[in-house]
């Protein structure tokens, strides 16, 4: 499955590929996907608001799942700032530097007992239909007296996790940031909702597959009852009427099924092979029902003759489709060409 990713970073990028790429999930920048993306503007007062800004415009400008998340540093001396202002602390968006510089300024009478911090990851991922789901990751640790490592990005290089003593999050690598990183936390999260909601689609899908299974059984038992009600001497008009009337009521009940099959799924491209199989049996009924008024409007005898027992569970022997479908289209040519 194709995700849109609301960033630019190439390092936010890879960080999200390494977590999703194991469930399937496909990430992709706005470029990589040929799409403009607006600059949200971040006016939420929590990074849950945030991220649904970015994520709900992504998904709306794109007609793609989209996924954005807002990260940040709470540092406790500070009453949680940077907070929801973390990527412009300083005033310059994304200026990591100057960042740092001001969050070590307003930490230096701290001592390193008081310097608790956690980095925050909110994530958010919206989907065309209008669902969306929300997880929230946490990193505990100390801000360091002094900048430490060429990895990560952002406060990084002083960021102190509890799970790695001595070192900073720029210190790590790839696989130990993921392992405890915010971002990560909440990623990790964001799969397991992910993978519950294909499971929960699966099980959508069987009761939708048998319930269709049972009004087609049911449309199948009452063409033969058709059938069987012609053979008895039901005029031409009265048949017609009752085939007429019968199928298309039948038709209709199994294009709903079609179509809210497909508003559950559209989302799943892994099951799209299944809902094919479920779109032919559709346009295979519909097929039938043109032949089933072409036989009563026309009184084709060979037809007719064909009771319960010599009807298989389908909705005609494939030859016998071939045969009236051609009879059908030979007709219409010679209705033309007269």
């Amino acid at each position: 499955m194709d995700f849109l990713i609301a960033t630019h970073n190439m390092k936010k990028r890879a960080e999200l590929e390494r977590i999703l790429k194991p469930i399937g999930v496909r990430v992709l920048l706005a470029e990589e996907a040929g799409v403009e993306l607006t600059d949200v503007e971040e006016t939420g007062v929590t990074f849950e608001e945030n991220a649904f800004l970015k994520a709900d415009s992504g998904c709306k400008e794109s007609g793609m799942p989209c996924i954005a998340d807002d990260s940040g540093l709470a540092v406790d001396a500070l009453d949680g700032a940077p907070g929801v202002y973390s990527a412009r602390y300083a005033g310059e968006h994304g200026n990591d530097e100057k960042n740092n510089e001001l969050l070590l300024k307003n930490l230096s009478d701290i001592p390193m007992d008081k310097r608790t911090a956690r980095f925050v990851s909110t994530v958010c991922c919206c989907f065309p239909d209008g669902r969306h789901m929300t997880v929230r990751g946490e990193c505990e640790g100390k801000i360091a007296f002094e900048p430490a490592g060429e990895g990560g990005f952002g406060y990084d290089p002083l960021f102190l996790p509890d799970e790695f003593p001595g070192k900073t999050m720029a210190q790590l690598t790839a696989e130990e940031k993921d392992s405890i990183s915010h971002r990560g936390k909440a990623l990790r999260l964001l799969a397991k909702k992910l993978e519950e909601e294909q499971k929960n689609k699966q099980t959508d899908l069987t009761a939708i597959q048998k319930e269709m299974e049972k009004q087609l059984e049911t449309l199948r038992e009452e063409r033969i009852r058709q059938y069987e009600a012609y053979a008895e001497g039901m005029t031409d008009q009265e048949c017609y009427l009752k085939v007429k009337k019968e199928i298309n009521q039948k038709i209709d009940k199994i294009q709903e099924k079609y179509e809210r099959l497909l508003t559950i799924t559209t989302e799943d491209g892994e099951l799209m092979k299944e809902i094919q199989v479920v779109k032919q049996e559709a346009e295979q009924a519909e097929v039938f029902d043109k032949m089933t008024r072409h036989i009563a409007e026309t009184f084709i005898d060979e037809v007719i003759i064909y009771n319960a027992e010599k009807i298989e569970i389908r909705f005609l022997f494939d030859d016998l489709i071939a045969e009236m479908t051609e009879k059908i289209e030979r007709e219409e040519k010679e209705d033309v060409a007269v």
